[in-house]
């Protein structure tokens, strides 16, 4: 038998024996099938994706952040990214990305620009960082949000809105601000729920590692970073697909 295997190597048929013995390889045809994939028969996504600079998508080498995977990931529906900032080599690359900006500011721009009058069904919301990377009054942090997811909703109350904790970040300081805010977050969305909000929230923090975050400026994430949040935030699309208004016609 080994002189067999002996004679296969030196003739170059070594990778056709072996092949043989390999287990056969499934592909789950529901990635195949972008029917299989859609979600609620397939209704129109119409997604404002709503923050910063990581909702711009600072640091991605497409400049698309998350959006181009999470728009990848939701196939099988027909996706409008909705918003009056533009960023990143896709042509669907609408947002309200405000680089630098703090969670009151990005709810006063929405706010006197009447922005939410473009009736977005799906308000992703991932803002914060810039309030603990400043040291801008961190303890109003989650009654901050908490008036933003207000406004949102007596504007757009059948919008469905997925609030994220705050991404890891490499400077200590800017690091306890974000956990002290995150472990507040879940109460902030539980109450607005609680008010009759399609809210939910969905732990960021916890997904992207440290090692996906820029050495560079401690806060941005890589590309292995922004995919998981387009992960993320399509699971918890998929999961509150029923709420979305047109779900049902």
């Amino acid at each position: 038998m080994l002189g067999i295997f002996t004679a296969l190597l030196l003739t170059g048929v070594s990778h056709v024996a072996i092949a043989r013995v390999l287990p056969e390889v499934k592909i789950d045809e529901t990635y195949l099938n972008v029917e299989k994939r859609s979600i609620e028969g397939g209704m129109t996504l119409n997604i404002m994706p709503t923050g910063a600079s990581i909702t711009f998508g600072i640091n991605s080498s497409d400049g698309d952040g998350y959006r181009k995977d999470l728009e990848t990931l939701l196939a099988g529906n027909p996706v409008n990214y909705i918003g009056t900032q533009h960023g990143g080599t896709m042509s669907n690359n609408a947002c309200e990305g405000y680089p630098g900006e703090r969670i009151g500011q990005v709810d006063s721009i929405l706010r006197n620009n009447n922005i939410l009058s473009h009736k977005p069904n799906v308000i992703l919301i991932n803002v914060g960082t810039n309030d603990c990377v400043q040291n801008f009054k961190v303890s109003g942090m989650p009654q901050r949000m908490s008036a933003f997811l207000s406004y949102i909703k007596s504007e757009v109350p059948n919008s469905v809105v997925i609030v994220s904790s705050l991404l890891p970040n490499r400077k200590a300081n800017v690091e306890q601000c974000v956990r002290t805010y995150n472990s507040a977050l879940p109460g902030v969305v539980a109450k607005a729920k609680a008010g009759g909000q399609k809210v939910l929230f969905v732990d960021m923090h916890a997904a992207v590692p440290m090692s996906d975050i820029s050495t560079a400026d401690s806060t941005h994430p890589n590309d292995a970073g922004y995919m998981i949040m387009a992960h993320k935030w399509h699971a918890a699309i998929v999961s509150a697909a029923s709420e979305i208004s047109g779900a049902h016609g």
